[in-house]
């Protein structure tokens, strides 16, 4: 779900990307880049593998921690759903972390490069370590609208008759 949904807006992602590197980057001819179809489906692959990761580690993290702990006897509720909503962003931002560097990093080359050359890159620089450059930040960024999002759905499901996920 997540992979297919980030390749249909993967044009949207790179349009974003290439107006947020203009500043910097002002040999990106963004006018040019879209006018083909291949540079307009350009990064739809890490795009869509980021978007699987995310989706990933998001239930994982929900899914996994609120049934072991529903397993070892705590209560189903607010503060189950608080908690499993942060386990939720730290799986979501961790899983795609080295995605979202790819997907920054491929997106807003000058000149068409391969996959390949930047993990080689990133790798390069830093080690495996860096392909979690900036994890921290998503995972801050993330946290209040998994706490938000989560905790409300599951409330508005209670108090509609529905219950809670199971």
């Amino acid at each position: 779900c997540g992979a297919f949904s980030y390749f249909v807006t993967a044009p949207f992602h790179l349009l974003k990307t290439l107006r947020q590197a203009e500043p910097v980057r002002p040999d990106i001819n963004v006018s040019a880049k879209l006018s083909d179809v291949r540079n307009v489906l350009r990064g739809s692959a890490p795009v869509s593998m980021r978007g699987a990761l995310f989706s990933c580690g998001q239930m994982l993290g929900y899914d996994g921690l609120k049934s072991t702990a529903k397993a070892h006897g705590f209560e189903d509720g607010p503060s189950l759903h608080l908690i499993s909503s942060v386990a939720a962003s730290f799986g979501a931002s961790a899983l795609s972390a080295p995605a979202d560097l790819l997907v920054a990093r491929y997106m807003s080359m000058a000149s068409p490069g391969s996959l390949t050359a930047v993990v080689r890159e990133i790798y390069d620089e830093s080690g495996v370590r860096g392909f979690w450059r900036g994890w921290s930040v998503s995972f801050i960024r993330l946290t209040p609208v998994m706490i938000t999002y989560s905790t409300v759905y599951e409330q508005l499901r209670y108090r509609s008759g529905l219950g809670y996920l199971n």
